[in-house]
This record gives structure tokens, sequence and C-alpha cells, in this order.
């Protein structure tokens, strides 16, 4: 079957982030302080305001289809919110020492437990299990939290979770890795620069990609470097991520030449060679003053159930490749 791409203007500013609700065809982008929802299954099907009740731009997303939750952040804020009508049932901000300080990533690592960090020097863990209300509103405030924190100054910049890890990205470009079995951080010295994206994936690997742009496969528990390559071709201004796909074991991110790049690994599994290019739809040639601010791609993803290719763009775009049944490990 050939593949097709199409894109519709989910929001009228940048699309700052999305999630994908996991084995569905359901969809959340976010834009300032909005969060619209839709069904990617259906192109012609219009989407809907899921809900504006952030005080802030939102930084952060995630889904959690077996309980229809979703964690939200704005600030330093962090909400819970019921798909199933759109309410907020739970809104707090941590602990006091990350209060007043910007969350900047948010996920949950189980139906009941969420995880937040960001511009403040720990991991934060939340029980979001409700439980009966103490006032007249139907809103709680005071989930039961466990804090993590690390003697390092350094501001957290996203998270990845694989049980027994939980991987997070800093401004410093070390990684900082929990282990849940014993509470221990493993540190480790990635980069130089600002790591803008992680994710945690089983068999001990961790992925990172950093502001100059650098993808790098890390062994956990070996402590060593599996493989690395340099995914563009200059240092990146505007919040970029990318994302590992496992089942197909390849890596995708995006770019602020409104192309999102594939990359896969060379024969002895050190470096990542390019593989495939997907340009978006409406991209403009960078002139040589620059790069538009419009082509950056900030955040991709990739259903391997679908083989579907998906990326928002700052022009409030969202970019739809289905139906890649050519991408093959």
């Amino acid at each position: 079957m050939a593949s097709k791409s199409w894109s519709y203007q989910a929001h009228e500013y940048p699309i700052s982030t999305f999630c994908r609700v996991e084995g569905t065809n359901y969809i959340l982008t976010v834009a300032k302080d909005e969060i619209k929802l839709k069904n990617l299954e259906d192109t012609q099907a219009q989407q809907t305001l899921f809900t504006k009740s952030h005080n802030a731009d939102i930084t952060s997303i995630d889904a959690s289809p077996s309980t229809l939750k979703v964690v939200s952040a704005s600030f330093d804020q962090v909400l819970l919110t019921d798909m199933t009508v759109g309410d907020v049932i739970m809104r707090f901000s941590g602990n006091k020492e990350s209060k007043g300080k910007l969350v900047r990533d948010c996920k949950f690592l189980s139906r009941n437990l969420i995880a937040t960090c960001g511009d403040y020097t720990a991991l934060n863990l939340a029980d979001i299990r409700e439980r009966p209300a103490s006032n007249s509103s139907k809103i709680q405030e005071s989930p039961n939290c466990w804090t993590y924190p690390f003697s390092t100054e350094d501001n957290l910049t996203s998270l990845g979770y694989s049980h027994p890890y939980i991987s997070m990205g800093s401004s410093s470009g070390t990684a900082y890795i929990l282990d849940l079995r014993n509470s221990q951080f493993i540190y480790s010295n990635v980069s130089k620069n600002l790591l803008m994206a992680v994710e945690q994936h089983p068999g001990n690997l961790s992925v990172s990609f950093d502001k100059e742009g650098i993808i790098r496969f890390y062994d956990v528990k070996k402590d060593q470097f599996m493989a690395q390559g340099c995914c563009v071709n200059r240092a990146i201004e505007h919040q970029i991520n990318m994302h590992y796909v496992p089942e197909l074991d390849f890596v995708i991110n995006g770019s602020e030449e409104g192309i999102v790049h594939l990359w896969r690994l060379n024969e002895d599994r050190s470096r990542f060679v390019s593989a495939l290019n997907f340009a978006v739809l409406g991209r403009v040639d960078s002139p040589a003053s620059g790069i538009p601010a419009a082509n950056t791609i900030n955040h991709v993803d990739f259903d391997p159930a679908a083989k579907r290719l998906i990326a928002s763009s700052a022009s409030g775009v969202l970019h739809v490749w289905d139906d890649l049944s050519n991408l093959k490990a």
C-alpha cells in the first residue's frame, strides 16, 4: 500500500508539543494554553477543544490509555484531566522546592504514578489515585508526592522511563538516571551541550538528543556509549525532539528546515546514517539570512501499529504520513 501524507491547521499558534493516546488513533496537540483532540483515522473529522484550564503556556503533555487520564504541565502547575469529559480532577505544584519554578516534562510511569521534572534539582513522583475530596471542590490539590533530589546545581529538561530506570536530561548535558530498585542516581556526562530530549528503553538503553543535534545511544548498566551521530547541519535554536522506534530500529528527529529526518545504525551499530527525509507541506527554502521560524518541526512521533509518522510545526500545522509499511526493521 502506498503511503500518503496530509496535514491540517491544528492551532492558530505554534504547536509546542503533542502526544498520542497509545493504542488508539487519537492525538492531543498543544499550543499556548490550549489542548485539542483529533482522530487521525478520519482526516475529515473536526478536532475538538479538549481543555483550556491552564493559566500559562503548556510545556508538556502525556496520556494514559488505560485510565483515559491526561497529565499536562504549565509553569509550576501539573494538571490531571479526565479524557472522557475534559474536566480537571487534580491540580498540584509538587513540593516547596519546585513551587514557582517551571515544570518542563511530565509522564505517566503507571496508571497511578506520574513523574515531573524542570528548573529545579530534583525528580518528583506523584500518586494520582483519587481520594475523597476534603472540601466542596471536585479538584484535588494534594496528591502523595516523593522527591528525589540530587546534589548538583542543574535544571532538568526532559525525562524518559522504562523499568527500572527513569532517565532525565539536563541543561548541563548530564544525564541523571534514577534506579528505582535502590533509589540511587547514575550520573553520565553525555554531552557538553543542553540535552533537549531523552528516552529510556528496555535493555538498559538510554537515548539522548542535544543542542548540537547529536543523537546518542547509551547503555546505563555498562556505563558506555553504543552509538552516536550528528543529525543536523547547525546548532539548534528552537526546542525540538527525537524519538527512537525500537520495533523498527530507527530514530526520527525534527529540524529547523521543515524536514523530519530518519536515521538507521550502520552495520556495526556504532553510528547513525541517513535513511529517509520527509519534507513537510508548505516548507519554505531557507534564505541566506536564516531559517524561517515557521519551518521548525519541533515534535515528532511514530505509531508503529499504524505505521504513521506525525510531526508538528511552528506554524500550528500537524503533518501526518500514513501507511509507511515500507519502513521495516
